[in-house]
């Protein structure tokens, strides 16, 4: 059967009012259905950026839109038209968000708390998170760069001093060449390192061993063993306890009734009060024996160029937290070096002389200003002064120290760092003498130990205990 054109023409005309007909009433179920939710209000400081018809979100799906914006006691005021079949709990937040960094403003809420406890129709979201506020970041990313402009042009204008970065070089230099000799000093001195742990382990064994023999000791107590295993399991031992117990109370019953020398002492009040007075008198006395601290010092260093150690030992006697004196000695493998002027057939010959047979001499006082201190006197037996840096609770110390000023050398510098460790062990590293000969200077590594009181009093303690 042929079709006719005209009939082809109104199969065609008829299909496009079907679907025109099918759009419209799509078009219209969701006009109707936007305008068929609920109004729900909240209060910003600020929207700037927000227009009407943007988008209501919940974790990212769209629940609703902007419908109103009005300005009511210097806040705007937004209604939202929300999908009459979402639900918001009354404790949810409610915040503006930005879609990407330039993209369209749009409104979050998130959803806080029971169902049960829903908004209504036209009520408030009282919950309102602040925004953040893209201008204000622009303007401080803005400073920021400004800053780091200006740091760079100074940084620039500091490098185009060629005395400055002449320094700067050398400094480089420097420490790169302190670092070789330190990795000399380490590479020499594998050995000595491996000794070292070897010595630990060893230690550590005997530290095991002593813990061993603790537990035998307690074991031996447990079975009834020894004096104190008899005391605890002996019957007759504890009854023999009890009773010279017993004897002391008699004992302490009598000086109560004031018999005896001792008796009078406790319930005469004369006589306690003059006993008040002479401990009163003991314990003054003690107190400043108490403020005079005293601690023994070792510091060994190892001198790289020479391949020798240096010893020091002193002992810091400091009758006030801020001030010290300090007493030591020091064995200096290089020896001190003496210039002479010999006249031989009258001619003038200077002749150098090393004594390194004899022991050098510290003698020094103290005094400590902040994290400062200052000190002056003998340093290895000639006029000296010295200054010290403490920081991290006296952990780290960075010293200077200048001495043996003498018309034939100049003076002798050195410049070295403390880092403690542990509570009596410090690690250090330095550089020596840098100002006269090659052979005299010398980079230098080593150790120190302190004791204070309490460590001496501890060894004194377990010394007598030996005996």
């Amino acid at each position: 059967m042929k079709i006719s054109s005209e009939a082809k023409v109104g199969v065609f005309v008829l299909l496009a009012v079907i679907i025109l007909g099918y759009l419209s009433l799509r078009v219209g179920e969701d006009v109707f259905t936007r305008q068929s939710g609920y109004l729900l209000k909240a209060k910003f400081d600020n929207v700037i950026g927000l227009v009407r018809g943007a988008p209501v979100r919940i974790a990212g799906l769209e629940i609703g839109f902007l419908e109103t914006m009005e300005l009511e006691d210097g806040k705007a005021v937004v209604t939202l038209r929300i999908n009459p079949a979402v639900k918001i709990p009354r404790s949810s937040s409610i915040t503006l968000k930005t879609q990407g960094v330039m993209g369209e403003r749009y409104i979050e809420i998130k959803v806080r708390g029971d169902y049960a406890d829903v908004v209504g129709e036209g009520e408030f979201l009282a919950n309102v998170e602040p925004s953040v506020d893209l201008e204000a970041v622009f303007k401080k990313m803005g400073a920021v760069v400004d800053d780091v402009g200006a740091i760079t042009a100074s940084l620039h204008k500091l490098l185009e001093d060629g005395d400055v970065a002449q320094n700067i070089r050398y400094l480089v230099n420097d420490m790169a060449s302190l670092m070789k000799r330190i990795d000399t000093l380490v590479a020499n001195n594998e050995d000595n390192i491996g000794k070292t742990i070897e010595d630990l382990k060893v230690a550590s064994a005997e530290m095991r061993q002593a813990f061993v023999s603790l537990n035998k000791i307690a074991a031996e107590i447990q079975e009834g063993n020894g004096t104190l295993g008899k005391i605890i399991n002996d019957a007759e031992m504890a009854g023999q306890l009890d009773s010279t117990i017993s004897s002391l109370s008699e004992v302490a019953l009598k000086l109560n009734e004031s018999k005896g020398t001792i008796g009078r002492l406790i319930n005469d009040e004369e006589m306690g009060s003059n006993m008040e007075k002479a401990i009163i008198g003991l314990n003054k006395y003690m107190e400043k024996a108490d403020a005079l601290r005293t601690s023994i010092n070792y510091r060994g260093e190892f001198l790289a160029d020479s391949n020798s150690f240096k010893s020091y030992l002193d002992v810091k006697i400091q009758p006030q937290i801020d001030y010290f004196y300090l007493l030591g000695v020091v064995v200096n493998p290089k020896g001190t070096k003496t210039i002479r002027d010999v006249y031989t057939n009258g001619t003038l010959n200077r002749i150098e002389e090393w004594d390194r047979s004899g022991l050098l001499f510290n003698a020094m006082i103290g005094k400590r200003f902040y994290d400062i201190v200052l000190r002056g006197g003998i340093m290895e037996s000639s006029g000296g002064v010295g200054i010290d840096y403490l920081a991290f609770d006296d952990d780290l110390k960075l010293s200077f120290e200048a001495f043996d000023f003498t018309m034939e050398r100049k003076a002798h510098l050195k410049a070295y760092a403390e880092y403690r460790l542990f509570k009596s062990f410090y690690l250090m590293a330095g550089y020596d003498d840098w100002l006269n000969e090659p052979e005299n200077r010398s980079v230098f590594g080593g150790f120190a130990l302190r004791f204070d009181d309490d460590d001496l009093k501890s060894v004194l303690g377990g010394v007598s205990l030996m005996k």
